[in-house]
């Protein structure tokens, strides 16, 4: 069933700028990885530094095995750029609703 894994990331204010990039250079990895179907990478329209990252996986597995196994110094680099440790939440998808003419890339 597909799922979707929420990242929260809050970066230091200073390095608002920098975490966005290394975050987008650390999703387009994720191509790489089985079951990963998609993102969106929200910036918070108010505070720059708070990021919401919401990945479309196939399965709970694959999600769970490309966090295990991803590994790169993208995420070094991060690390000292956040306010506080990224939060990882996992979604089932229940409805979908979309304007009219737009097809979701999934069905429930």
């Amino acid at each position: 069933m597909d799922v979707f894994i929420v990242w929260e990331t809050w970066l230091k204010p200073e390095h608002a700028d920098r975490g966005y990039e290394i975050t987008e250079v650390i999703w387009r990895d994720m191509l790489d990885f089985k079951g990963y179907i998609g993102h969106f990478l929200l910036r918070d329209g108010d505070n720059s530094a708070h990021l919401l990252l919401v990945s479309h996986w196939a399965t709970r597995q694959d999600a769970d095995d490309a966090k295990k196994e991803y590994r790169s110094p993208n995420l070094t680099e991060l690390e000292p750029l956040l306010l506080k440790e990224r939060g990882r939440t996992v979604y089932n998808l229940e409805e979908v609703n979309m304007a009219h003419g737009f097809e979701p890339a999934v069905h429930i």
